[in-house]
């Protein structure tokens, strides 16, 4: 233990620059909880929930058990410290590595597992040593402890292998062959023991369902979220993600630095390896169609970052035989624009995305500004001030009556109430919080149906109902449903929705709401369907509402009193008509009966004859 703590004392000497992260990421680190994906992190943690399922992250999760129950980069790989400093600072600044860093998150635990990948790709290259292609092996089955998309590790690992085999030393065949293949298989099975004990446990947990734990294990409900969406679409969102990474001269570098590693790798085994985990990373998660696709990117971002030291290196040497006061300006003035763009761009995309254009197409914010910014949480890795989950929470449970349901989605604040602030805090345990499904993963919240049944149920028995958008992606599930919302204030900066009951409906149909169609005409006729007579009158828009609201039907004997009412009716959104059936009164043959419809002051009637 002496001899190690003294060799991380003497690397720490040599290269001060990694205590740069630690401070950076120390100072820009969240300062309470952060939206949905944090929650569940934090619980599984504190519960230490290990399985195999997909959406499991177990080394991440052991880490954070360890540390909530105790009190308490490669630098030669291009011969250069001043250059790896100075990649791994553009590195440490991008935004996918900077973001995970600061919240709780499973996936700087893959950065940190693809980092040590290369460097063993790194040694393995330079020495021709199996020891660490085997420590390689063991290192693939460990990462899948972790997640599923570690499994780019062992492919890497498995294209090295196969080009090392067909090299051979001097003297040595096929005996050689299978001893080395074994070896580093062996290594590759006994890091994967957890993996497998777990994948074991969670089969017997489920009563031996052998079929559908691997499934779960191999994405589960995800799948269907796999080479979905539009090729170009696709590929142009990664470009993208990759320019936010380094939206600097650094990315110039990782382009060269590109080039000059495909020559210097080439034919070499440890690079077709690299060349094997990014290809296959950032293919598949180009297809991966989810709003964070920076996340599952980050292994590739931190390749092409290690790709970009190669660059860093190339431009170095160039400027070497020029003299030392321009050697400094222009490392001055590229340093300065590398490390020094990317927080500014991350800091300004909230405000640049406020105004039409390119920046609030892509990340528009007016969906979440009842609730949160929801522009600087993606974007900005800096979290130092982001407290809108613990501010909008706070208002939730001073402001929701006893009793309440409240419906949400898993893009704002469910897991943090029901997973950390109930769970953990103890905070309003009366309250019946639901989740939406949102993606169309079966079992992942309401469907449709099971929401018009909560809204019908809540209606007829005035029980308090609010959700927390009318619009995306709550107002897909709502559309066309016969309920009627109203702005329920939180503060004068925060509000939600409360559905209409209908002891409410009766004050609220006495006014004219100001969102009315254009009515077309009334019409009265027969009713087709069997049972008593009656009359089915139907009033027809010109110009459909988009939002809903209520009408009551009356019919008038030929004395013009009123012989009966619905009642009102709530018209669902964007509905072309709304329709009602009157049973036909007794009275005189022949008599002339008016029907009319009421929406407040506004009235349109007509007549028929039963």
């Amino acid at each position: 233990m002496k001899a190690v703590a003294t060799h991380a004392l003497a690397l720490l000497a040599a290269h001060p620059f990694l205590f740069l992260p630690f401070l950076l990421y120390r100072w820009t680190v969240a300062p309470t909880i952060g939206m949905s994906d944090t929650a569940i992190l934090v619980d599984a943690m504190y519960r230490l929930n290990l399985s195999t399922a997909v959406n499991n992250h177990n080394l991440t999760i052991m880490a954070g058990w360890i540390l909530t129950h105790l009190p308490l980069l490669i630098v030669e790989t291009v011969g250069s410290r001043l250059t790896a400093a100075f990649s791994a600072a553009c590195l440490g600044v991008s935004q996918s590595m900077w973001w995970h860093s600061t919240i709780v998150e499973c996936y700087a635990m893959n950065a940190l597992l693809v980092v040590m990948a290369l460097g063993l790709l790194v040694r393995f290259d330079r020495t021709g040593d199996g020891r660490w292609l085997r420590l390689l092996f063991f290192l693939s089955g460990l990462a899948l402890f972790n997640h599923a998309q570690m499994g780019i590790l062992g492919l890497g690992a498995l294209v090295v292998l196969a080009l090392w085999l067909r090299r051979p030393p001097p003297g040595e065949g096929a005996r050689w062959r299978w001893r080395l293949a074994g070896a580093c298989l062996g290594m590759g099975l006994a890091g994967a023991v957890p993996y497998l004990v777990t994948f074991g446990h969670d089969v017997a947990r489920s009563g031996g369902a052998f079929r559908s734990t691997l499934h779960e294990a191999l994405g589960g409900s995800f799948t269907g979220l796999m080479f979905a969406g539009d090729a170009g679409k696709n590929l142009g969102d990664v470009l993208f993600l990759l320019a936010l990474q380094f939206p600097s001269p650094f990315l110039v570098l990782v382009a060269v630095g590109a080039v000059v590693l495909a020559r210097r790798g080439r034919g070499r085994p440890a690079w077709w390896g690299l060349l094997t985990m990014l290809g296959v990373n950032t293919g598949f998660f180009a297809f991966y169609d989810t709003w964070d696709r920076f996340a599952f990117l980050l292994p590739s971002f931190v390749i092409l970052a290690f790709a970009g030291a190669f660059g860093v290196e190339a431009a170095r040497r160039a400027l070497a035989h020029r003299k030392a006061a321009v050697q400094w300006a222009i490392s001055l003035l590229v340093a300065a624009a590398a490390l020094g763009t990317p927080p500014f761009v991350y800091k300004s995309v909230s405000r640049w995305a406020q105004a039409d254009g390119f920046w609030k197409r892509r990340y528009d914010n007016t969906g979440l500004q009842n609730t949160h910014d929801g522009t600087a949480y993606v974007v900005n890795p800096d979290k130092r001030h982001f407290r809108d989950v613990e501010r909008y929470t706070s208002l939730l449970f001073d402001t929701l009556p006893a009793g309440a349901i409240y419906i949400d989605d898993d893009s704002r604040h469910y897991y943090a109430i029901t997973m950390y602030y109930r769970r953990y805090e103890g905070r309003r345990p009366d309250l019946d919080v639901r989740l939406i499904n949102a993606w169309g993963i079966e079992g992942w919240g309401l469907s449709r149906n099971d929401l018009a049944l909560l809204l019908a149920r809540a209606y007829d028995e005035d029980r308090d109902l609010f959700v927390v958008t009318v619009d995306q992606p709550e107002g897909g599930l709502l559309e066309g449903l016969p309920a009627l919302f109203r702005e329920f204030p939180l503060d004068p900066a925060h509000w939600i929705y409360k559905e209409i009951t209908k002891g409410e409906i009766e004050p609220l149909f006495a006014r004219l709401p100001p969102y009315l169609p254009r009515f077309g005409r009334l019409t009265v006729g027969p009713e087709v369907e069997a049972g008593p007579p009656t009359l089915r009158a139907e009033l027809a828009f010109e110009e459909p509402s988009r939002f809903p609201f209520p009408v009551a039907f009356d019919w008038m004997g030929p004395d013009g009193a009123v012989r009966g009412t619905t009642g009102p009716l709530v018209v669902a959104p964007h509905s072309a008509s709304i329709a009602a059936s009157l049973p036909v009164r007794e009275g005189g043959r022949g008599e002339a009966w008016t029907v009319r419809a009421r929406v407040g002051a506004v009235v349109v009637k007509s007549s028929a004859t039963p």
